[in-house]
């Protein structure tokens, strides 16, 4: 009898283990996943990371500058996230969900994929273009970089600064500028270019003064500078 009780004790026991065990099993092994993102010059943006593991929160995981010295019209972005290992999908934002990456083209693009694996890992990625912007594209007089000029864009909705919106020589070239200026939904801005000051805004041919610009959310607005004043 006192073996059949130790054998009925010890079944209990084992059936008990079975149903305690899995509420203790290991958890799934987390890592450092550290993400660099070479983004466009956007004025007034902060780069964010969406993503499975953060509930696809559009501001939950903002990036910090990353030697932050722009090259043309480019920076890179930072942020160190624990990840379970495994795939994750993510997309950047500039914080909120109307402001998500697009593509060379501005086309819907598909959710990024990272798959961590038994390390911390790094992980190096380029953003091409971002909805929810205004693109603004210049023409400028040839002379312009060799009179050590820096184009500017001079903006409604910057109190008409006239360096509202620094911008950048595009893909190297001296005579096309170009920025991008995240604007609230909706909005219209008037604007003008100029050299940094307004002694120095752009003129017509004849020296005449040009109307004010309008620009909304848009693929690409591009214009000419004939003259500057």
């Amino acid at each position: 009898m006192v073996k059949k009780g130790l054998v009925v004790v010890g079944l209990v026991i084992m059936m008990m283990v079975s149903l305690i065990s899995p509420a203790f099993a290991a958890s799934p092994a987390v890592h450092n996943v550290t993400i660099i993102v070479n983004s466009p010059y956007v004025a007034d943006a902060q780069v964010y990371v969406a993503g499975d593991f953060n509930g696809w929160n559009a501001t939950a995981t903002p990036l910090s500058p990353y030697g932050y010295s722009y090259s043309g019209y480019s920076g890179q972005w930072t942020v160190t996230i624990p990840m379970t290992q495994g795939k994750h999908q993510f997309k950047f934002s500039l914080g909120t969900t109307n402001t998500f990456e697009k593509g060379n083209s501005f086309e819907e693009i598909s959710n990024r994929v990272i798959d961590v694996g038994t390390n911390d890992m790094n992980t190096t990625q380029t953003v091409a273009n971002y909805n929810g912007v205004v693109n603004l594209e210049v023409s400028v007089p040839s002379d312009t970089l060799t009179k050590g000029y820096r184009v500017f864009v001079a903006s409604s909705n910057k109190a008409w600064s006239a360096t509202s919106y620094m911008m950048f020589p595009k893909d190297g070239s001296n005579n096309v500028w170009y920025t991008k200026a995240l604007v609230k939904s909706g909005t219209t801005i008037q604007y003008k270019y100029t050299v940094g000051t307004w002694s120095s805004v752009e003129k017509t041919l004849s020296g005449k003064d040009v109307a004010n610009r309008n620009a909304s959310l848009s693929i690409v607005k591009k214009d000419t500078v004939a003259k500057w004043n």
